[in-house]
């Protein structure tokens, strides 16, 4: 999960109007107080993904492409193989330039995750 820098407010600009900054967020991130110190209330933000769901019947629940059975390691998968968004989204015609692109956004946040499960299936594919 990626979290952005802390954003510190001092206390007395708490009750002034928030920055556009720190509203809601639409669709990737929402905020989420941590500890206060001092005077100060940090808040850093939580990543949601728009398109990316884990069903546990599909995919063996791992991270798929939402209406799809696409994994976000087969589009990783390909992109590390040399293809580009282009070519994923010819090779996968029901994936739009967003979704592969928020396959590469989990792929920072989860990459160990997604090296392993690219490596699994590269490792079939060999047999």
């Amino acid at each position: 999960m990626g979290i952005m820098s802390p954003v510190a407010l001092d206390r007395e600009s708490t009750n002034a109007p928030c920055p556009t900054g720190l509203q809601k967020r639409q669709h990737s991130e929402s905020l989420l107080p941590s500890a206060s110190r001092k005077g100060k209330l940090t808040f850093m933000a939580a990543t949601s993904y728009r398109y990316l769901v884990n069903i546990p019947s599909i995919c063996q629940g791992k991270t798929i492409v939402e209406g799809t059975r696409i994994g976000v390691h087969d589009v990783v998968g390909l992109i590390l193989n040399g293809a580009s968004v282009d070519d994923v989204c010819r090779s996968f015609p029901e994936l739009s330039r967003a979704k592969v692109y928020e396959c590469l956004a989990y792929y920072e946040d989860h990459r160990t995750q997604i090296d392993a499960l690219v490596a699994e299936q590269m490792s079939e594919e060999i047999r």
